[in-house]
């Protein structure tokens, strides 16, 4: 039987313990989840830390 183009090759246990054991590229999606948290946690506090008065002025239903 001829392969198409779009099949995939056969996923033995050999292969996937060779693409399993990879990890190039974990250390770099590690660092983004870290940065994203990080941009969040400092924009939580800019809004928390915020004067009063300009809170109020941004959401007038608020304290």
């Amino acid at each position: 039987m001829k392969k198409k183009r779009n099949d995939l090759p056969e996923l033995t246990r050999a292969r996937a313990a060779r693409l399993f054991a990879d990890e190039s590229g974990a250390a770099t999606a590690e660092y983004a989840i870290t940065t994203m948290a990080a941009v969040a946690f400092a924009g939580m506090l800019v809004v928390i830390m915020r004067p009063l008065q300009t809170r109020r002025k941004a959401l007038p239903h608020s304290a």
